[in-house]
């Protein structure tokens, strides 16, 4: 059909009948088009019935899980503070919800023995949308704030200025020599302790390398390093970074640094932090999305993260972290990748809300 349209315009045309011709032609088209635009939908309309349906059926098993969830928090809430593993989120009022049942997918699938202590940094929510995280009682808690690197921000198609709260955590948590944080796009499917428990010592966090990132856009060869990792999941050595004054390295490469500007923060952790990184496992931040857009081929994705294809397929099937890294996210579209998933949690974090 393309290729008729193009025949249509790459001629001119010789007579007023030759014009009324191609009107015609362009009219036939332009039928097919809308015939073909209609079928698109109706299939559409048809596979998000039966997820409507299959989500709707449903119900009883999230309101099960729920209970469970409830049970869980309150056994977690007689657990020593000293233990807890402390995490952190950022959300602004466009990314309340997918952080709360973010929050939520990581509390009910945490170790009987694990306790989280989680703190929601907040820019500009409304009461609604502090109210998402009323029921999680003392787990979670709301640290509201101004955002005084809003100035550095340059756009970006669905991350907003609140991502460069990132670089006033360590003052934000002055108490802390380390938290584990996490962006309001994953879902938790496994216990983060193994996660909390990786050794730091000279490093400035722990993340997992970015495949598309490094093979696709290259950064880690425009800033001249070895790895580029992805900071949508980072365990952060506070303490280290407040000794070195990583806070204002991250400020001053995001200012002069032009490569910063295709990523919100992430590219000004890989300048600040340089090769003082230690990377984990995929396990912990599965970029599945990203990964399968640029590479249709596991063995090659697998290479890139010093695994074999069957290690990095088990992976892939059963994360601790998934990170819905696409730019459609699935409490958008309904043809966003991990869109099951992410609906899943959703329906569990409801029926827990609604108790």
């Amino acid at each position: 059909m393309l290729n008729a349209v193009r025949n249509l315009f790459c001629r001119r045309p010789a007579s007023a009948d030759e014009l009324r011709k191609i009107s015609q032609q362009i009219k036939a088209l332009s039928r097919q088009i809308v015939d073909q635009q209609v079928a698109v939908a109706e299939i559409r309309d048809r596979v998000t019935s039966l997820l409507d349906n299959d989500l709707l059926s449903r119900r009883p098993l999230y309101a099960e899980a729920a209970a469970t969830m409830a049970e869980s928090l309150s056994a977690m809430a007689s657990l020593p503070d000293g233990d807890a593993i402390r995490v952190a989120f950022i959300t602004d009022s466009g990314y309340a919800l997918p952080t709360a049942v973010s929050i939520s997918s990581m509390l009910r699938h945490r170790a009987p023995e694990t306790k989280y202590s989680v703190t929601v940094v907040a820019q500009g929510l409304r009461p609604e949308d502090k109210a998402l995280f009323a029921p999680f009682g003392q787990a979670v808690s709301l640290l509201e704030t101004e955002n005084e690197h809003a100035g550095l921000f340059t756009g970006h198609r669905h991350v907003s200025a609140a991502a460069l709260l990132k670089f006033s955590l360590p003052s934000l948590f002055p108490g802390d020599d380390r938290v584990l944080y996490l962006d309001g796009d994953i879902l938790v499917f496994k216990d983060l302790a193994p996660l909390w428990n990786t050794p730091l010592g000279g490093s400035y966090a722990a993340a997992a390398k970015d495949f598309a990132a490094c093979v696709h856009g290259k950064h880690n060869v425009v800033l001249g390093h070895a790895n580029y990792f992805n900071t949508g999941v980072m365990l952060l050595n506070l303490a280290l970074m407040r000794d070195d004054s990583i806070a204002e390295r991250l400020i001053n490469a995001k200012r002069h640094e032009p490569a910063t500007h295709a990523f919100v923060d992430q590219t000004a952790f890989n300048v600040a932090f340089g090769d003082k990184v230690e990377y984990v496992s995929p396990m912990f931040n599965m970029m599945l999305a990203n990964n399968r857009r640029w590479s249709p081929k596991p063995a090659r994705v697998a290479k890139f993260y010093g695994l074999t294809e069957r290690e990095y397929d088990r992976i892939a099937a059963s994360p601790a972290i998934l990170h819905l890294t696409n730019a459609i996210k699935p409490w958008i579209s309904k043809n966003a990748p991990g869109y099951e998933l992410w609906q899943d949690e959703f329906g569990v974090y409801g029926a827990f809300r609604g108790k």
